[in-house]
């Protein structure tokens, strides 16, 4: 019963922090019309058989665009999970936070108590789950891909500190599905592990490095051909100038102490939002500082390697970093520098459970509640949120505050977003799925000011289009009538990936200049144009590296299983 009690108390407090998500309408943060519009274009390409979206046809005014296989796609591939559960994108989508808030908590106590002992679990589940971060990255900045990877990191780490080949595999899924749930995070993530590994114990590094190439190599699949075709979007560009520019976002030393706010989100629906580092993810580092040399081996060295990696993670975040920073143009794209209080937070949330670990064991249970209750005071500004409408006519969005949802919402000239965000709005607005044009074909200068009349339009006069349309999967299909040699045009930018057949023989394409549409030559007598997205070589080859990558972990734990050899 007293082991059973701050349990409790954790659940009661994790409801409280969720009663937000259970209104009838959807949070308003910096990501969350973006969300809402790849979430929808996801759903119809499933709908239409596309069951791994690569390519995304209703985005860009019916245009295209590559998105899935840029911006990392787990979050929105759960979000369609449960759409399919619930009918609902709405609620799926609050649906989403929660779970992967409530799988995140769990990492964090297993991680906890993995490497400082059973009584670590509640409390630093606490620290997590109810951190100024967390709270920020659902109900101010609403960004489901970060959430994502914020969830799975203590898993990750939890793996680490576990010995046996199933804690490896489990750590090797774990990093994988943190790379496919968000790029930066798993830009940073992967370095941070491999760090963790080598400065650990030296029994350990051999297991640590393992973890960490094999989770790259379940996920390459998705990263490397990202990688490798960056540059034929206007990512570099988009990505990293103007507003995205990390030297802007810098947080100042002194900012990241006790009391102080971290950082103002000044954009968006909560335009002046403060997000604090946390008073009691501080108050586990300075126990830790003061409890090290009371403390022995393994434990010892793992607190003071997860101190480190917590500072460390605040140093980046702040201005005294900006030299390491032009040291490594890859963090360009990382963007904002507080994105590393992600990376504080999971690492000083163990800290908060070390420090319940020192006290007598009678008090134990006693203190651990008390955490999670001072944990719950201390984020209770976070949780007055604001809740996205938008006008009917515009599709404009408007914040709503909490208290005036219901007056809002009884507005006929308002609507709930996900109710609005359908796919034929999308199918006509300027959306292009994110804040700006990185996943916009380079071949694109000039954006299609609405959705094309047809299909496909003829270049030259000696072509001409009989009938059109769309498909899923993404699909193009022209009937033309051919007179004198010419060309035709498809309403979808041409990209790698793209084939297409004139009357079933493959046919060469190119994009159109400027707007970078699929353009087929054309003979006289032809009749049948037919354009589809898929695989590229490079892509087929990262996909059967993953597969065997799958199988080779596959076939290890197997074998240690019939070798009788320790998996745990």
């Amino acid at each position: 019963m007293k082991r059973a009690f701050p349990v409790a108390v954790l659940a009661a407090a994790l409801v409280a922090a969720w009663l937000p998500l259970l209104a009838p309408a959807t949070i308003a943060g910096h990501s969350t019309l973006a969300d809402l519009v790849r979430a929808e274009a996801i759903h119809a390409a499933v709908a239409g058989g596309d069951l791994w979206p690569a390519w995304l046809p209703d985005l860009y005014d019916r245009h295209g665009s590559p998105l899935p296989g840029f911006y990392a796609p787990l979050g929105y591939a759960l979000v369609e999970v449960l759409r399919w559960a619930t009918g609902d994108g709405g609620r799926a989508l609050a649906l989403a936070y929660l779970l992967l808030w409530g799988f995140g908590t769990a990492g964090a106590a297993v991680a906890a108590r993995a490497a400082f002992g059973p009584g670590a679990g509640v409390s630093a589940a606490a620290a997590f789950a109810l951190a100024p971060y967390l709270l920020a990255d659902v109900y101010v900045r609403a960004g489901l891909a970060e959430f994502a990877a914020f969830a799975l990191l203590p898993w990750a780490l939890a793996a680490l500190a576990r010995p046996g080949r199933w804690a490896l595999a489990g750590g090797a899924l774990a990093l994988a599905a943190l790379v496919l749930a968000h790029n930066v995070t798993g830009l940073l993530a992967a370095p941070a592990l491999a760090a963790l590994a080598l400065a650990g114990p030296a029994d350990g590094r051999r297991r640590g490095l393992a973890l960490v190439a094999a989770g790259l190599a379940l996920s390459c699949f998705f990263w490397l051909p990202a990688l490798a075709e960056k540059r034929l979007l206007w990512a570099d560009e988009s990505l990293t100038g103007g507003y995205f520019d990390y030297a802007r976002h810098f947080v100042a030393p002194w900012d990241l102490l006790p009391g102080r706010t971290a950082v103002r989100l000044a954009t968006g629906p909560h335009a002046e939002a403060a997000v604090r580092v946390g008073e009691l993810l501080w108050a586990g580092l300075i126990a830790t500082a003061l409890l090290l040399r009371r403390l022995a081996g393994p434990v010892r060295r793992r607190a003071a390697l997860y101190a480190a990696a917590a500072l460390g993670a605040l140093a980046m975040a702040s201005s005294l970093a900006a030299p390491l920073w032009r040291l490594a143009p890859p963090l360009a794209f990382v963007q904002f520098p507080f994105r590393f209080l992600l990376f504080a937070t999971a690492f000083a949330a163990p800290l908060v459970g070390l420090a319940v670990t020192r006290a007598p064991e009678r008090w134990r249970a006693w203190l651990s509640a008390a955490t999670v209750a001072l944990a719950l005071l201390l984020a209770r500004p976070a949780l007055d949120v604001r809740y996205l409408l938008l006008e009917r006519a515009t599709l404009a969005p408007v914040p709503v505050p909490a208290a005036e949802l219901a007056r809002a919402a009884a507005d006929p000239g308002l609507g709930a977003a996900a109710g609005l965000i359908t796919i034929d709005a999308i199918r006509g607005a300027h959306w292009s799925g994110s804040a700006g044009h990185e996943y916009l074909p380079r071949t694109v200068t000039i954006l299609p000011d609405g959705e094309p009349v047809a299909a496909a339009s003829a270049l030259t006069p000696g072509v001409r289009v009989v009938a059109s349309g769309w498909a899923y999967p993404a699909e193009v299909r022209a009937e033309v009538d051919v007179t004198a040699p010419g060309e035709v045009a498809l309403a979808q930018f041409w990209f790698p990936g793209w084939r297409v057949e004139v009357d079933g023989r493959e046919r060469a394409a190119a994009p159109e200049p400027g707007r970078g549409r699929i353009v087929v030559a054309l003979a006289p007598g032809e009749r049948a144009v037919v354009a589809r997205f898929g695989p590229t070589p490079l892509r087929r080859a990262a996909a059967l590296a993953s597969a065997l990558a799958a199988a080779a972990l596959a076939a290890a734990l197997l074998a240690s299983r019939r070798k009788g050899l320790p998996t745990a």
